[in-house]
């Protein structure tokens, strides 16, 4: 599991979880080509660039929708959104993407 975020690796992060922060694009072509799923649990968003990058290199995206992911994302056609703030619902999405091998 990859987590990006702003600045120092936060202290109560598990050592199995890798944290990057402050990545060049080519980095973070690399990072996301070598991922199959991408969350987002953004709870605002303006047009949401992550998602539609990790997209563009393959990833299935399980997300909130919230912002304009809209845009570029269809649920259950090219990304799985769940309510932003219910954290539930992306996890269930998460799980269904995890047990369907042809998603």
């Amino acid at each position: 599991m990859t987590l990006f975020g702003p600045g120092s690796r936060p202290k109560k992060l598990p050592s199995w979880v890798e944290y990057v922060a402050n990545v060049n694009d080519e980095e973070l072509i690399q990072i996301y080509n070598s991922c199959s799923i991408f969350v987002s649990s953004s709870v605002a968003e303006g047009f949401a660039f992550p998602p539609a990058e990790a997209m563009a290199c393959g990833c299935a995206v399980v997300a909130t929708d919230s912002g304009g992911i809209r845009e570029y994302a269809e649920h259950e056609r090219t990304a799985l959104l769940s309510p932003p703030r219910k954290p539930e619902a992306l996890a269930e999405n998460l799980l269904r993407v995890l047990k369907d091998d042809n998603f």
